[in-house]
């Protein structure tokens, strides 16, 4: 499905470069769920845009990235378009900066499905519909709404359900219950389970939030300042990290504590290299560079 291989990026702001991601490797099969847990500057947010080729006059990108075989830093942006969506979607961290304020649900709803498929507009709101049902919003005037008219959690309902309105292979999910309440991030997880249950669908969860990976991933990765310094089972990484770093982000959790408070507790370098310590998990092994 998606093959990562010696990824690195670097980003561009005027003569000013930042190496961003450092050989990033890892894959996701057809039909699984992949995690991605670090703090901000992690480079995660990175990692999802660079999978979708979004941005790119503005970095730097070496390695491959392979899409069912396809490698998405070859194909042209024309190209990558009808992938986009139809084949690959993204949900971003932002819900409220994603949508076009002065575009209805309803307009937003219907340019997706019509982007992709040939179909009338009253065909597509029919189908917009469908998808408001299936993700529980059963209010179908949200249709006619604005985005600032709704809740946050609504909010990111609509995107999840726009995204998955095409059934693409790869849903990619960046911090898909930030800034919402409990009660709605427990309500957005259990639609995300639901949906890969019902579709198979595979699914890039990145979050800084471990008890979201681990609600919903078969397999975590763990990044520091662009590096990878675990992955391996879900199971493995929470019940027997590593990397020091992990298992601080583990005991973190563990603790109720902030993951603020992690990173003011860990300022060791990223150093190593990965090595795989148990079948299918890998881990950064210290002071062997």
């Amino acid at each position: 499905m998606l093959a990562v291989e010696n990824l690195n990026v670097t980003l561009r702001n005027g003569h000013v470069e930042k190496h961003v991601l450092h050989n990033i490797s890892f894959s996701i099969p057809k039909g699984k769920v992949v995690g991605i847990i670090g703090e901000s500057g992690s480079g995660k947010s990175v990692l999802c845009t660079t999978i979708m080729q979004l941005f790119r006059e503005k970095r730097t990108v070496t390695g491959n990235l392979s899409f069912n075989g396809m490698s998405l830093v070859e194909l042209s942006e024309k190209e990558m378009r009808k992938l986009r969506g139809n084949e690959m979607a993204l949900i971003m961290q932002n819900p409220m900066a994603m949508f076009n304020p002065i575009v209805t649900i309803g307009e937003h709803f219907t340019e997706t499905i019509q982007a992709h498929r040939k179909i009338t507009k009253k065909q597509a709101t029919a189908h917009a519909k469908e998808q408001l049902k299936r993700f529980q919003l059963f209010d179908e005037n949200i249709l006619k709404k604005y985005p600032h008219e709704l809740s946050g959690g609504m909010l990111q309902r609509v995107m999840i359900a726009i995204a998955a309105s095409l059934n693409p292979s790869l849903l990619l999910a960046d911090e898909p219950t930030t800034a919402l309440d409990t009660t709605t991030q427990l309500e957005i997880l259990k639609e995300l389970k639901q949906l890969h249950a019902t579709t198979e669908m595979s699914m890039l969860i990145v979050s800084h939030d471990l008890g979201v990976i681990a609600n919903l991933a078969e397999e975590i990765i763990v990044m520091r300042h662009g590096v990878i310094v675990e992955k391996g089972p879900t199971s493995h990484i929470l019940q027997h990290p590593r990397h020091r770093y992990s298992q601080r982000l583990v005991a973190a959790r563990d603790e109720h504590s902030q993951l603020a408070d992690l990173i003011d507790r860990f300022d060791e370098e990223i150093t190593g290299e990965l090595m795989q310590c148990d079948p299918g998990h890998w881990v950064r092994m210290e002071g062997s560079a």
